[in-house]
């Protein structure tokens, strides 16, 4: 379904996955949006930590309580 919003509505820009480290990839969501997508994200760890809340929710075991996270 297309939304209404318009790309000053949007806060901010995360692209999620291995393929958008392709520089043409940002460059063309840039491009639409009128405005950079933020990379500082890293893209695979994104999706494995959003994998990891959904598998928590759906296994009835959120929220969960996390006592130490290392990130790399």
């Amino acid at each position: 379904e297309r939304t209404e919003l318009t790309s000053d509505e949007v806060d901010e820009i995360v692209l999620v996955g291995g393929s958008t480290r392709i520089p043409r990839i940002i460059e063309l969501v840039a491009k639409f949006m009128n405005k950079k997508p933020n990379t500082s994200i890293d893209p695979e760890l994104a999706v494995v930590t959003g994998v990891s809340i959904q598998a928590g929710i759906l296994g009835g075991m959120w929220p969960l309580t996390v006592s130490a996270v290392e990130l790399p």
